[in-house]
């Protein structure tokens, strides 16, 4: 009986794709129904359990969501059809650990049930959709009168369920059919009850399961290569600490295109901490940087990344903090009481951090024109990998001020603006997550902080903490400006060598200063 209704439904699909009614000859006829075939050994096969899988629609997509609703949106992504399917509470954890691996080894789909009437009606609509015609569940379900109603005229069976899971975990596919596909997932994500089920479901269609080190594909060196593995197979991400579909989908694109930032991995935090030298080519009274030429400059704040090593357990990177527009004390030719330094004159510098791995930050100081516009005559530099950006409010002047006389302010709708098109373009040109930063001593630098998006995946938003002076002082500016400080948002610390008194040590600064800062930058 089982083996006619595997053939039953082979058919169904067939008819279903358009090959009855056909107007041409027989040999026409016989020559579409082989394509049709072919493309159905293609996207399809027959489970041990009989049903019939199809392979994910989507090359990259993700099953983020919690419970029953995990386990409907796995069943649904890979099964046409299914006459026996697995069922079990979402609070009896155990039990759905159990049946999710029987359910994988026997190819069929793992559904969830739960209390709500909308989960319920997921449910009952799930299992009409399979052609179930038959629900296995764990012993002593209890089901009320309401609960047997959602299976309908559906035959239903009860089994025993072992109280030990050790060997219920993780089990090989039930089928590795031609629509083969790839699960990842992460250690976090299979503790929860509706991953386990998604699983079971998804292994029994014939998925190989991955577990990734981070539930962002750019993460690091070991995701990267995992999502190019998929090569031209498709891959589910399972488990809610994963973006949705499209956006799991264009971080995966991202990663494939393999390009990496110093250190390794596509994304800045929490994978590593940086020291910077901060300052301007050809001018020491800007900052370290400028104190010496490139190479020198790199082999100087490798020298001092590495001081900082000892006391962090993640790698600590070395970087340039360019100043690439200077606040002026003239107006210049455009009135904007701003430099724009040629990019010529910041190649060298570009340059050998790419070759000593070395990342940079361009900082502006625009004056009184708008950071985006500034940010835009950077554009080509800001398409490299290792490159980033830094906005300083203390040098936005509105209509009128000028440096030295007043401290600057920007919006957080100007903010905003930038960030939002230096994530597309990040997104656009395929790049690794960029740095972005923002500085800030005073509140008023920043108005309406709260309004600050920092939600971009292409971007790690830094908050620069540039307070100055002794110890109580510059722990006072770093408290104030931690306070309601929005989500997604990374610490940095600045150590002054002529204003502070007196420079944090190495020690010190990753040591004393809390949280331990994620940068830290030397002017």
């Amino acid at each position: 009986m089982a083996r006619k209704s595997v053939l039953l439904t082979s058919i169904a699909l067939v008819a279903a794709l358009g090959i009855s009614g056909c107007t041409g000859g027989i040999d026409e006829t016989s020559e579409k129904q082989n394509q049709t075939q072919s493309q159905l050994s293609r996207d399809h096969h027959v489970t041990a359990a009989g049903a019939m899988t199809q392979k994910p629609s989507a090359a990259f997509s993700s099953v983020n969501s919690k419970g029953s609703a995990a386990s409907m949106a796995a069943s649904k992504a890979v099964f046409a059809s299914s006459p026996k399917v697995y069922v079990a509470r979402s609070s009896q954890a155990d039990a759905v650990v159990i049946l999710a691996a029987e359910a994988a080894r026997q190819g069929a789909p793992m559904l969830l049930l739960d209390s709500s009437s909308a989960a319920q009606k997921a449910l009952e609509t799930e299992i009409q959709r399979l052609k179930a015609t038959e629900i296995i569940l764990p012993e002593n379900s209890n089901l009320s009168d309401a609960e047997k109603a959602l299976f309908g005229d559906v035959s239903v069976n009860e089994v025993a369920i072992a109280q030990d899971t050790s060997s219920a975990s993780a089990p090989a596919s039930a089928a590795t059919g031609p629509d083969g596909f790839i699960i990842f997932t992460t250690a976090a994500s299979r503790q929860e009850v509706g991953t386990a089920a998604a699983l079971g479901s998804l292994q029994g269609a014939g998925g190989t399961l991955v577990e990734l080190e981070s539930a962002d594909p750019r993460a690091t060196s070991g995701t990267i290569e995992a999502i190019k593995n998929v090569g031209d197979k498709h891959a589910i991400a399972v488990g809610t600490d994963f973006a949705s579909s499209e956006e799991f989908a264009g971080l995966a694109e991202s990663a494939t295109a393999g390009v990496e930032l110093p250190g390794g991995g596509q994304v800045v935090f929490p994978f590593r901490r940086f020291v910077a030298l901060y300052g301007h080519p050809g001018t020491g009274a800007l900052g370290l940087l400028g104190e010496q030429g490139p190479e020198e400059s790199v082999a100087r704040v490798k020298e001092l990344a590495a001081e900082y090593q000892p006391f962090s357990t993640e790698p600590v990177q070395p970087a340039f903090e360019i100043i690439t527009t200077i606040a002026s004390a003239a107006p210049g030719a455009d009135g904007q009481y701003s430099s724009v330094t040629p990019i010529s004159k910041l190649m060298p510098y570009i340059d050998a951090a790419e070759k000593a791995g070395v990342y940079v930050v361009l900082d502006l100081q625009p004056g009184r024109n708008d950071f985006l516009t500034q940010a835009k005559l950077y554009e080509e530099l800001l398409k490299k990998p290792h490159v980033g950006l830094a906005l300083d409010p203390e040098w936005r002047l509105g209509p009128g001020q000028k440096h030295m006389v007043q401290i600057g302010s920007v919006e957080a709708v100007e903010v905003n603006e930038v960030s939002d098109w230096l994530a597309t373009l990040t997104r656009e040109n395929k790049l690794p997550q960029k740095i972005f930063v923002l500085h800030q001593f005073r509140k008023s630098m920043i108005k309406d902080r709260d309004q600050v998006k920092a939600d971009h995946p292409e971007l790690a938003t830094v908050l620069h903490a540039d307070g100055n002076g002794g110890r109580e002082s510059k722990f006072a500016t770093w408290n104030a400006l931690r306070k309601d400080l929005p989500d997604g948002i990374w610490l940095a610390w600045k150590n002054f060598i002529d204003e502070d008194s007196p420079t944090f040590t190495p020690e010190e600064t990753f040591e004393t200063v809390t949280p331990k800062p994620w940068f830290v930058s030397y002017q």
